[in-house]
Formats: C-alpha cells, sequence, structure tokens
C-alpha cells in the first residue's frame, strides 16, 4: 500500500513481450487512486549486445508511462538490469500491493 493506504501495483514487464494487456491490468487493479510502478527487466549475464534491448526498454516504458497517464492513473517507470530479473522484480515487488506480470504464449517455454 501506498503512504496514503492506496494500491502500490508492481508492474513487471518484458520487453521482448507484448506490454499493452499487462499494464492495462495493472491500471485497472491500482485504480484511479493507486500508484503503477512499471518495471522492465533486462538480464545482465551472457555475452549478448545489450545496447539494442536497453533501447526497446526504454520504447516500452515510454509507451506504459502513456498507457497510464491515459488510465488517469499515477505511475513511474524504472528498468533493472540484472543476472537474476526474477530476483530483481521480487525486491522491486517488496512493500506493493499486487504484482502484475504478462502471460507467457502458450507454445512459449520458461
Amino acid at each position: 500500500m501506498t503512504r496514503m493506504g492506496h494500491p502500490r501495483v508492481v508492474c513487471g514487464l518484458d520487453p521482448r513481450q507484448p506490454t499493452e494487456g499487462t499494464v492495462d491490468r495493472a491500471c485497472r487493479v491500482a485504480g484511479p487512486r493507486g500508484h503503477v510502478t512499471i518495471v522492465c527487466l533486462l538480464e545482465t549475464s551472457g555475452g549478448a549486445d545489450r545496447g539494442p534491448a536497453a533501447a526497446l526498454a526504454a520504447s516500452v516504458l515510454e509507451r506504459a508511462m502513456r498507457q497510464a497517464r491515459a488510465a488517469g492513473v499515477s505511475a513511474s517507470v524504472y528498468m533493472l538490469r540484472s543476472p537474476d530479473p526474477v530476483a530483481a522484480l521480487r525486491r522491486a515487488a517488496e512493500g506493493g500491493s499486487a504484482l502484475v506480470l504478462a502471460r507467457r504464449a502458450p507454445d512459449e517455454r520458461a
């Protein structure tokens, strides 16, 4: 909960997945008096070039912020770089009222 007792919803996004539905769900859970903390996760392990991933994540966060504003919900955005994105998301969600994540495509493996 936020200081005023209104919900704080953490919305975890993967920049490689569609995000509009996830942000919409987070905004509905938070409601007009709540706050959505939008977190885009980037894994830092491995030797891949992370420049394009960071650019994509920044674009995703920008769209998510516009979407939250259009829904009339207070929001903040963060790009988290971590060798363990799941642990980073857990830390970001601490103290939140709810955690909203994207659904994986049915044929996608974890």
